[in-house]
C-alpha cells in the first residue's frame, strides 16, 4: 500500500488528508501507479476510477505544514542550512501545468492528442506537466495495456492520470450511462480541484485535437508563468479560426458584459487552478442532474473571466498553437440546432459573477519597538480603492508582547474593513520570519504578491496602492537597494545612500535595478518564497535574509527593480526616527560584509557590476 498526502481545500480552510491507495506495477514492473476512486458531485450514484503514474523524479510535492497551537516553534519551522555557505548549483522555478482532456469513442484521436503533448520540446526549466484524461463510457476506449503504454511514455517532467466512470455492468451503448462533455469536464475539474496547488495552471484540451507543433506547449507555459493571468486563451487552426481574438465588448448594451460579448475565446484555454474551488456541478447543468450537451466550456470560461476582470486575463496572441478538429463526434454535428442554441443562450443569460477583489498581503515583523500601534494605524489608513482588500500579517518576534499586540491589532482592525493578524513566532526569528509566514500564507490563501514593510515605516496616504500598482511577475521591487562595482565594500558602494533616495525621488534616475534589494517597502512575486532554495540559507546568516532572497531571485531568473514614486509629493513613508537607527542590523555590520564576500565568489556573480 502507498500513502499519498494531498491537500484539500474546504470551506473551513486547508486540511491535510491521507489517501490510502493500492500500489501496482506495470507489466514490465517498471512504473508504479495508483488506483483510487471518488464520487462525482452533482450526479447521483456515479463513481470515478482514477489511475495515476508516479514519476518520482519530477512529482510536485508540498510538505504538510501548519503551526502548532499557540506559538510557532523556531526549531521546527526555521529551515536553514547548518553546513555553512554553499553556492546554489542550479536553481529553477517549481511550476506545474495540468492538461485536462475529455474523450469519447475516439481512441485513435486520443492517442494522437497524447502523443502531441508528450512530444513537446523546450518547456520552461523546472516545470512539470500532468495530463489528466477523462474517457467517457463508449465502445472505443483505451485498454489497460494502451493506458500503460502511455504511462511508460511519460518522460521526466511528465505524468498522466486516466479517469473513467467505474462500474462492471455499464452498457456502453446506453446513452444514460455516459456523462457527456459537461459531466466529463466536471469530473476532470473535481479531480483537479483536489490534486492541484492554488498557483498551478490548467489547460483544457479536447481529446480529438492536437497542438500545432512541438514548441506550442512551451510557448503557452512561458506566457502563463511570466505574465501570470488568471485566465488566458489563444488562436486555433481549423474551423472557426476567424472567431479567435482579444475580448470584444462590442454589444449594444449600455454596460456590455463578457457574456454578451462576441465569442472569441479559442483554445488553448488556460486558468489558475485555484479558480476551480469556486465552481459547482450545477454550472454545467441545465437543471439539477441534467448536464449541458453543448457550450460546455462556457461555464468556466465566463465565470473565470468575470472573476478575474479585464486586468487579469490574457489573449496569447495571433500565433495559432492549437489544431482544432471538426470530426464526427463534434457536438455541432451530434445535436440539433435547438439544443445547441438553447445551451448557448442559457449560459449567456445566467447572471455574471462578481469580479474578485484585489487582495494586498502585507507582511511585517516586529521585535522590541514600542510604537506598534502608530505603525499599524498609518498602514491601515493608507487608503485603498473599494475593490481592494488588505490583509496585514505581523510576525511577532517578542512572545511576551503577544497579548498586548493582539489587543492593539484588534483595536485598529475594528476601525477599518481590513484584517490584521499577529503571529506569535515563539522567539526572535528576525526578518526571516516574514519568509516563513509568506510560505504559510501561500498554503492557505491565493497569494500572488507579498508586500513587506519595516515596522519603523509610517506609510503615507496612497503609497500602499501605488506600491501594489507596480507589481510585476518574476520581479522583486523595492525602494532601496545596492549595486557594487569592483573594489566596493558592502557599506561603501557607488550607489545612492538611504537618505538620498528618501529625500529626493529623482536622485540617480539612471538607477532602475538593484543587485541587492531591501525587504522594506517592497512588493515581491510570491513564487520566490515557494522555492525550496529560500530555506537553504546558511543558518549563520539567518538575520541577513534579504541578501539571500536577492540571491535566490537572481538565481531563478528573476529581477530586482527600483520602485518609482511621484517626485512632486512626499516620500511613500516617514520613519519613526528614534527607532530607524536602532534596528537589529547594528549588530550585523561585519556579518553583512562577510556574506557579500561569499556571494561574490559564486558563479555567476550577481553582486558585481560587469561580472
Amino acid at each position: 500500500m502507498l500513502r499519498v498526502r494531498t491537500s484539500t481545500i474546504l470551506a473551513a480552510g486547508c486540511i491535510d488528508v491521507l489517501h490510502v491507495v493500492s500500489l501496482m506495477l506495470s507489466p514490465k514492473g517498471s512504473l508504479p501507479y495508483s488506483a483510487a476512486t471518488f464520487e462525482l458531485e452533482g450526479s447521483k450514484d456515479v463513481t470515478i476510477l482514477e489511475r495515476t503514474v508516479f514519476n518520482f523524479h519530477s512529482a510536485h510535492t508540498r510538505e504538510a505544514w501548519s503551526p502548532p497551537h499557540g506559538a510557532w516553534n523556531a526549531e521546527d519551522f526555521v529551515r536553514c542550512s547548518r553546513e555553512g555557505f554553499k553556492c546554489l548549483d542550479f536553481v529553477s522555478p517549481t511550476r506545474q501545468l495540468f492538461v485536462a482532456m475529455t474523450s469519447w469513442n475516439e481512441t485513435a484521436d486520443l492517442e494522437r492528442a497524447l502523443t502531441s503533448i508528450v512530444g513537446q520540446k523546450n518547456l520552461p526549466a523546472g516545470s512539470t506537466v500532468t495530463i489528466v484524461v477523462f474517457e467517457d463510457l463508449s465502445e472505443d476506449m483505451l485498454s489497460d495495456a494502451m493506458q500503460m503504454k502511455y504511462m511508460e511514455k511519460m518522460r521526466d517532467g511528465f505524468r498522466v492520470v486516466f479517469l473513467r466512470r467505474m462500474g462492471d455492468n455499464l452498457d456502453p451503448k446506453e446513452p444514460s450511462n455516459r456523462l457527456g462533455a459537461a459531466g466529463a469536464k466536471w469530473a476532470l475539474f473535481q479531480w483537479l480541484r483536489d490534486a492541484s496547488r492554488m498557483e498551478d495552471y490548467v489547460m483544457v484540451m479536447d481529446g480529438d485535437d492536437v497542438l500545432a507543433d512541438s514548441t506550442s506547449l512551451g510557448e503557452i507555459m512561458t506566457q502563463l508563468f511570466t505574465k501570470k493571468p488568471w485566465f488566458a486563451w489563444g488562436r486555433i487552426n481549423g474551423m472557426y479560426e476567424e472567431q479567435c481574438g482579444p475580448l470584444k465588448l462590442d454589444t449594444p448594451a449600455e454596460e456590455p458584459t463578457i457574456r454578451q460579448s462576441t465569442w472569441s475565446f479559442c483554445h488553448p484555454r488556460s486558468f489558475r487552478a485555484r479558480l476551480l474551488r469556486s465552481l459547482t456541478a450545477e454550472e454545467f447543468q441545465r437543471e439539477p442532474g441534467v448536464w449541458l450537451d453543448k457550450a460546455t466550456d462556457r461555464p468556466f470560461v465566463y465565470r473565470f473571466m468575470e472573476m478575474a476582470g479585464p486586468d487579469r486575463i490574457l489573449y496569447m496572441g495571433d500565433r495559432a498553437r492549437y489544431n482544432y478538429s471538426f470530426g464526427e463526434h463534434n457536438g455541432l454535428k451530434l445535436f440539433s440546432e435547438d439544443v445547441i442554441n438553447g445551451d448557448k443562450q442559457l449560459m449567456i443569460g445566467r447572471p455574471p459573477f462578481a469580479q474578485e477583489s484585489a487582495d494586498l498581503y502585507v507582511v511585517s515583523c516586529t521585535w522590541e519597538r514600542p510604537e506598534f500601534q502608530q505603525f499599524l494605524r498609518a498602514l491601515v489608513s493608507s487608503g485603498l480603492p473599494e475593490h481592494a482588500r488588505l490583509y496585514v500579517h505581523i510576525c511577532n518576534n517578542l512572545p511576551t508582547a503577544q497579548e498586548e499586540r493582539q489587543r492593539v491589532a484588534a483595536e485598529e482592525a475594528n476601525k477599518t474593513r481590513f484584517e490584521i493578524t499577529v503571529h506569535d513566532m515563539g522567539g526572535n526569528m528576525g526578518g526571516f520570519a516574514r519568509f516563513l509566514l509568506a510560505q504559510k500564507l501561500m498554503r492557505t490563501s491565493f497569494v500572488e504578491y507579498v508586500i513587506m514593510i519595516d515596522d519603523d515605516e509610517l506609510v503615507r496616504p496612497g503609497a500602499l496602492w501605488n506600491l501594489y500598482s507596480q507589481r510585476q511577475p518574476l520581479t522583486y521591487k523595492t525602494w532601496y537597494g545596492k549595486n557594487w562595482a569592483k573594489g566596493d565594500t558592502y557599506w561603501a558602494c557607488r550607489e545612492p545612500a538611504h537618505w538620498q533616495l528618501r529625500d529626493d525621488a529623482l536622485t540617480h534616475p539612471n538607477v532602475t535595478r538593484w543587485q541587492y534589494g531591501a525587504t522594506s517597502f517592497a512588493i515581491i512575486d510570491a513564487d520566490f518564497f515557494a522555492h525550496p532554495a529560500i530555506n537553504d540559507i546558511p543558518c549563520e546568516y539567518l538575520f541577513i535574509e534579504d541578501m539571500w532572497l536577492s540571491y535566490v531571485v537572481h538565481a531563478t531568473g528573476g529581477e530586482i527593480h527600483r520602485i518609482s514614486f511621484n517626485s512632486s509629493g512626499p516620500f511613500a513613508f516617514g520613519e519613526i526616527e528614534k527607532l530607524s537607527v536602532s534596528g537589529q542590523y547594528q549588530g550585523l555590520v561585519d556579518k553583512k560584509e562577510e556574506f557579500l564576500s561569499h556571494l561574490q565568489q559564486c558563479t555567476p556573480n550577481f553582486f558585481l557590476l560587469d561580472a
